[in-house]
């Protein structure tokens, strides 16, 4: 059975470090915010957060990506 590996927040404030443009300091907020509202309406159900690609997921070796993401293998 395959287990579901959890995934830091999509922009992580201690890697980006302090001395950044207001414009991601908003961004990394509203990251913040929306994951939380995703942790109170979905508490309890299965859920996981996959790293952002350089593009869609769309067909199948993009598809294998993010299952590679999701799952460990």
């Amino acid at each position: 059975m395959r287990r579901l590996r959890p995934r830091p927040p999509l922009l992580d404030r201690r890697a980006l470090g302090g001395d950044l443009p207001e414009l991601v300091h908003n961004r990394v907020r509203m990251q913040e915010e929306h994951l939380r509202t995703i942790a109170e309406k979905f508490d309890g159900s299965v859920r996981a957060v996959i790293p952002l690609f350089d593009e869609e997921v769309r067909g199948v070796p993009m598809l294998d990506r993010a299952a590679s993401a999701l799952f460990e293998q």
